[in-house]
């Protein structure tokens, strides 16, 4: 993800200085070249594992970055995590969520924002059927809350099996999105969930 001064964002699946994968920005030079820093190395306990690749981070317009990863987290099954900019070029990340395989598990996509500032995004597994789930995040009233996590759709196999690219969000909050498997002959599925 790029911000308004061109310094990139992204996710590295595994390495950094606990293997478990990084947040990394990428910054131009002047007369070319970049630099790139780490701004985050996932431990693979309670903060997660593996950030997903390739639909990387969303940003909000404090410069907050929002993104997930597979594993990890309070029970195994990943987490939904904010990683802010601190005074002297620090950053600081908070576990949103910790998906606890009823209500997903092996997010392998993006996150995106509505107008409300409620995040979206879906499971590559978990759920009711462990076949994935569409999920949806809602902020707290006060900075300090907790965030609320909400099951938007459990899938079935039928209609469905390893949601995995990411969603596209219509202004009618419709929510669109691919599966990797499952739908009549287990090839995939395009899908719409409508509120």
């Amino acid at each position: 993800i790029l911000d308004a001064r061109g310094n990139l964002y992204g996710t590295a699946f595994s390495g950094g200085g606990f293997g478990f994968g990084t947040v990394w920005e990428l910054t131009s030079r002047m007369g070319g070249g970049s630099s790139e820093k780490t701004l985050y190395s996932f431990t693979g306990a309670g903060d997660g594992a593996g950030p997903n690749m390739p639909s990387g981070l969303a940003r909000d317009s404090s410069g907050n970055l929002y993104g997930t990863t597979q594993s990890g987290g309070a029970h195994g099954d990943g987490t939904v995590f904010e990683l802010s900019p601190r005074a002297g070029g620090t950053w600081s990340l908070t576990v949103l969520h910790s998906f606890n395989g009823r209500d997903g598990s092996g997010a392998q996509s993006g996150l995106i924002f509505d107008a409300a500032g409620n995040l979206y995004g879906e499971t590559f597994s978990g759920g009711a059927d462990n076949d994935g789930a569409v999920f949806k995040l809602t902020p707290p009233p006060t900075r300090n809350g907790t965030w609320t996590e909400t099951v938007l759709y459990s899938f079935h196999g039928t209609d469905g099996n390893g949601p995995q690219f990411g969603l596209v969000l219509d202004a009618a909050g419709n929510l669109y999105g691919t599966t990797y498997y499952g739908g009549a002959s287990n090839d995939g599925t395009v899908f719409e969930i409508t509120p």
